[in-house]
């Protein structure tokens, strides 16, 4: 995804220059070439960067986010975090106790897993008969790391159009259960890298099934023009001086809102 990336960017050298990468599979800091294993590295190198890109690993996203707001350098990132989490970090300052840095908090770059969620958000409230249950199967070999907040924030999401609120979860192997919502992950390795197979079922009070979908289909490019759409919402927000006003600077889920 990162190569993906930065191939799009490339193509744009009159808007985009990359000034350096992160990679924790780098043998070494190179600083000729701009790569580091780890941010701290790129600190002692003065470098100065006006925008980060990061969908790193999730085991440490949440420092990754701290230290962005901590040295004041806005970042678009893919994850997202719960209550707690999110307050903390709307509550950080930066170093120089200014007003707080841009955050852009994306549960997933891929514009297609976006849109499924979008539409099924949108049609849950709206069928004539009561809902009971939706059952959504995850089948992927997409990530070094599988990173469950995104569906759990998105569960949170569809419970709010059912009009439940509830912000509790229950984990039991591959299944995790919120509410209305019941998720089953499975990675197999039959799938090509960087494929998902999405299986949607919303059942009725009579356990009748009254919608389902099912996708399959490569989500590394639907990701990378996810990246690319965000990053130019902000680019040009941010041009004019029009980023929304808000206290804290942190955006949830923005690419929702652009697709």
């Amino acid at each position: 995804m990162g190569r993906g990336v930065i191939s799009e960017l490339e193509k744009r050298p009159e808007e985009f220059k990359i000034v350096f990468k992160v990679d924790d599979r780098y043998r070494e800091k190179n600083l000729v070439n701009g790569e580091f294993q780890h941010l701290e590295q790129t600190l002692s190198a003065n470098i100065n960067p006006t925008l980060v890109l990061d969908f790193g690993v999730p085991q440490n996203v949440f420092e990754r986010a701290k230290f962005y707001r901590s040295n004041e350098i806005p970042a678009i990132m893919q994850c997202i975090f719960g209550p707690e989490k999110c307050g903390f970090i709307k509550n950080m300052r930066g170093i120089t106790g200014k007003a707080r840095t841009p955050l852009i908090l994306v549960p997933d770059f891929s514009v297609i897993k976006t849109l499924i969620i979008k539409n099924l958000r949108a049609m849950v409230g709206s069928f004539d008969c009561d809902v009971s249950r939706i059952c959504i199967d995850v089948l992927y070999n997409t990530e070094r790391y599988f990173n469950q907040n995104q569906w759990i924030y998105w569960a949170y999401a569809i419970n709010r159009e059912l009009g439940e609120y509830t912000e509790v979860y229950r984990l039991q192997g591959n299944t995790l259960t919120c509410g209305f919502v019941q998720y089953g992950f499975m990675r197999i390795s039959p799938l090509d890298k960087n494929e998902e197979r999405i299986n949607v079922q919303v059942f009725s009070g009579e356990k009748e099934v009254i919608f389902s979908c099912d996708l399959q289909r490569n989500l590394l490019s639907s990701r990378i023009s996810g990246v690319m759409k965000v990053l130019q919402w902000y680019c040009d927000l941010e041009k004019k001086g029009n980023l929304p006003d808000t206290s804290d600077n942190v955006f949830l889920d923005t690419l929702s809102e652009l697709v």
